[in-house]
């Protein structure tokens, strides 16, 4: 297996070389007086030195990028953003953030629940482990309340089938089932929702 190593671009030199001096200077033997206190080095300020840190910094910008692009593939590198906390040094990059949901506007047939704050549960008060919240009775769990006053798709009606009763129509003495059709009918006894019209 061979292995290939990049050269060392400019800024990396400078911060190689940097911190060897701050480690020599680390381990380097006090000069004068223990108990005096040593005044730390600044660093330099001179507007050319600055301008030309920045100058190098945009290069190592530039040549990471290239890299981050080179490792997760130019397509995915054109998705990325950078990193909002790296501006004005060295930078970052962020994944592509996912797309925000879009922002809805309230139904008129429908308002938040009072009661559950729109969350669709309550604490109970409890301590005892699974018991510590339930749904809220207000909106049934659901965090709204219709104002229509009719269930939600969610909830279909309830299919009561009324059991076919036989009974006899007034004056005619004929059985009748639940559904007043009289007996020998082709669909007596059987619920008109089951029925084909």
């Amino acid at each position: 297996m061979s292995t290939t190593t990049r050269p060392r671009s400019r800024a990396k030199r400078l911060a190689d070389d940097e911190a060897a001096a701050v480690e020599a200077a680390e381990n380097a033997e006090p000069q004068g007086d223990p108990g005096e206190p040593t005044e730390a080095p600044t660093p330099p300020t001179d507007e050319l030195t600055v301008e030309r840190a920045f100058e190098l910094l945009s290069e190592e910008n530039d040549r990471h990028g290239q890299a981050v692009a080179e490792i997760v593939g130019a397509e995915t590198f054109a998705t990325m953003g950078v990193c909002p906390h790296c501006s004005g040094g060295p930078l970052g990059f962020l994944w592509a953030p996912e797309a925000a949901p879009a922002k809805l506007k309230q139904s008129p047939a429908h308002e938040p629940c009072p009661d559950c704050d729109a969350l669709g549960e309550l604490l109970t008060g409890s301590r005892r482990e699974g018991n510590e919240r339930r749904d809220c009775v207000t909106c049934n769990g659901r965090g709204y309340i219709d104002k229509t006053g009719l269930p939600s798709p969610a909830e279909p009606l309830p299919v009561v089938a009324t059991p076919p009763v036989a009974s006899t129509a007034p004056n005619s003495g004929e059985p009748r089932d639940g559904w007043g059709r009289p007996s020998g009918h082709r669909d007596w006894g059987l619920d008109p929702a089951a029925v084909n019209a």
